[in-house]
């Protein structure tokens, strides 16, 4: 829309300059300069802010959760701006309840939500506990995380925020 705008000016200032059947070109110039500064006078139509895709990995954060979207949503920048990539997997609390509330309610706020999960169970491969960090677990982490940025290089992404809850 932005670009069309900018298009009809030019269009306008071509018009205006040579369609004058006058010698004097002084007239042609006021013209442009005004063209000219009406549109530079809008920047907002003519800068957008980057936009931002904001990757979060979600594992048994039901505590802290709640703070943590609700500080995600109070953020002044534009919403429309900011896509979402959102995985949940191997939780014991209520993490995956608690998103899915809260994406109900935000998915009409964000440009897009890319949204997975992994309920299947509670240990990833070859841990012994919630605490036991095996080498699986950092490669399946290293995974998600570069499949997040493919993401974002294939999205309409300027940025790419990793965060893991």
């Amino acid at each position: 829309m932005e670009c069309v705008k900018i298009f009809i000016v030019l269009i306008l200032i071509f018009l205006f300059k040579y369609s004058s059947n006058s010698d004097d070109t002084s007239d042609g110039k006021d013209t442009e300069t005004i063209a000219m500064q009406s549109l530079i006078s809008d920047r907002g139509a003519l800068y957008k802010k980057p936009t931002v895709l904001i990757v979060t990995l979600i594992r048994n954060k039901a505590h802290t959760l709640p703070m943590f979207l609700t500080y995600l949503e109070e953020q002044d920048y534009p919403k429309d701006r900011i896509s979402l990539w959102l995985k949940t997997d191997h939780n014991e609390d209520d993490s995956k309840e608690i998103l899915e509330i809260w994406l109900r309610r935000a998915k009409t706020l964000y440009h897009s939500i890319h949204y997975q999960y992994d309920d299947s169970e509670k240990l990833r491969r070859g841990e012994k506990n919630l605490t036991h960090w095996p080498e699986e677990r950092f490669l399946e982490l290293i995974t998600m995380k570069e499949e997040a940025l493919d993401y974002a290089r294939r999205s309409w992404a300027d940025y790419a925020f990793v965060s893991s809850t």
